[in-house]
């Protein structure tokens, strides 16, 4: 999941036992897989990031910038619920999503 918008980098980075890594930006947190963070931070490194959680938003509440909208915890593009909500990630750095409920007040 390529970021053509090149987000404002991060002020904080944590990860989690899941292996999922949390950003804040601009006082939100944002979660993916490390993966995802090295290709939209590609100035940074995952691996040099220690474990800090043993949950998150990501493996706790399946939202990520790379998870699939409906909550399903499958990734984004690869869910097959079909739901409206597949139509988008959970999150998007680049739009300030910040849950795929967040239209509906969870977020």
């Amino acid at each position: 999941m390529k970021n053509t918008t090149n987000p404002t980098e991060p002020t904080e980075l944590t990860k989690c036992q899941c292996g999922a890594i949390t950003v804040n930006i601009d006082g939100n947190d944002y979660s993916m897989l490390p993966k995802t963070f090295d290709e939209l931070f590609p100035n940074q490194n995952s691996a040099e990031i220690e474990e800090k959680f043993f949950s998150c938003n990501y493996c706790t509440n399946h939202w990520g910038v790379d998870l699939c909208g409906c909550g399903s915890g499958e990734l984004f593009q690869k869910c097959y619920n079909n739901l409206p909500e597949c139509k988008r990630p959970a999150q998007s750095i680049e739009n300030g999503i910040k849950s795929c409920y967040s239209d509906n007040g969870w977020g």
